[in-house]
């Protein structure tokens, strides 16, 4: 299975139970509806504790489709 991934600075859609990278630099994280994190791509996952990420994690939502910005 392909490895999608987060752009910064762009309004991403991303698909239900659908794993996504995000940037590997710091950055701030917008999501809509509320996402989960793990810093490997089989998790553990987590509801993200802050929306400042420091290094490369990996995101999904499982609730449904979500808008996500990396903002950097």
């Amino acid at each position: 299975m392909p490895t999608y991934s987060i752009p910064l600075g762009v309004p991403t859609q991303i698909a239900q139970n659908v794993v996504y990278a995000l940037p590997a630099r710091a950055h701030v994280l917008l999501a809509e509806p509320a996402c989960e994190v793990a810093q490997t791509i089989t998790g553990p996952w987590a509801a993200p504790p802050a929306i400042n990420f420091q290094g490369a994690a990996f995101i999904r939502c499982t609730t449904g489709a979500a808008t996500v910005t990396a903002k950097a």
